[in-house]
């Protein structure tokens, strides 16, 4: 009820009830700005901006995390990993964390946060720096789970975006149901581009 994915229920993973890890996550707000409209050569009201830093570790991770380490403790996981460079880190962290789960965490040499693997460590995850970037430690990481019973929660796991398309249902519903002309978001590896758009199709269906 206090989730801002979990109300969402009848449009997510069917789960069970004593597998759900949540820390309140969602219920982000949707910001008016007419100074940034404005600059955009838009009319007054015509930008609005849905602020998913006001998740719990800081990031829209956390509404993929809560479906993807709520389906490893379903499924009886007794290790869940991620490689990042920060956001995903943290989030899994926390959400493993509150799972009593285990969290193993690999990140790249270089360019990485130093204050989000600072939260990581701080919820008890175990942190391995390997000699390469971002794709190798997600590569590497990807043979491990392949080869031991480890559960793999990047956004190649389809439970994670099914929580981040709450972000859709969340802007739609604070708008009324009254769908934008246009939705513009941050790239990245397109994870949330593939979340929208499943949202869309499905709220679609549903009418």
């Amino acid at each position: 009820r206090n989730s801002g994915v979990w109300r969402y229920w009848p449009l997510l993973p069917q789960l069970p009830g004593d597998a759900i890890v949540s820390r309140w996550e969602g219920n982000t707000a949707l910001y008016r700005d007419d100074r940034l409209a404005r600059f955009a050569g838009l009319q007054d009201g015509a930008l609005r901006m849905k602020h998913e830093g006001q998740n719990p570790t800081g990031s829209f991770k956390d509404r993929g995390m809560t479906v993807g380490v709520s389906h490893a403790k379903a499924v009886g996981a007794k290790i869940i990993a991620c490689a990042s460079t920060g956001n995903t880190s943290a989030s899994l962290a926390s959400y493993a964390s509150a799972a009593g789960i285990p969290a193993l965490v690999l990140v790249p040499a270089t360019k990485i946060s130093a204050g989000k693997i600072a939260q990581t460590i701080a919820y008890g995850a175990k942190v391995v720096q390997i000699d390469g970037d971002f794709d190798r430690a997600l590569a590497l990481l990807r043979e491990l789970t392949a080869a031991y019973d480890v559960y793999l929660v990047n956004s190649v796991n389809p439970f994670r975006l099914e929580g981040q398309k709450t972000i859709m249902f969340e802007l739609l519903e604070q708008l009324n149901w009254q769908a934008p002309d246009w939705i513009a978001l941050p790239g990245g590896n397109l994870g949330n581009t593939s979340a929208f758009g499943k949202a869309l199709a499905e709220l679609h269906q549903v009418g």
